[in-house]
């Protein structure tokens, strides 16, 4: 984790490793307690989340690894919104294409 780019926004923090083989990019979501103490809120955020990088995955650069970590104040967004930010971040990283 001392490793790779990182990049904040109010809602997400993203740590972004290049790998050297080329490997297809991959995106993994992390939702702590300070979220949501409840493992079925952490779960719901985890899902949106995912939900909202699907479309993402194929615009990526192939040989990147993205973690996102949710900060509290996502609980404020609605599903739908989550995208534009999220692309934001991508963005902000230069693993999208």
């Amino acid at each position: 984790m001392n490793e790779g780019k990182v990049v904040h926004s109010p809602f997400f923090l993203a740590r972004v490793f290049r790998e050297k083989n080329g490997a297809p990019a991959r995106v993994a979501a992390v939702v702590s307690v300070k979220v949501g103490k409840i493992s079925a809120v952490r779960h719901l955020v985890k899902r949106r989340i995912y939900e909202a990088v699907r479309p993402l995955v194929p615009k990526m650069l192939p040989g990147n690894a993205v973690i996102l970590l949710a900060k509290p104040t996502v609980l404020k967004l609605k599903p739908l919104e989550m995208q534009p930010d999220i692309e934001a971040v991508f963005v902000k990283a230069g693993v999208l294409r």
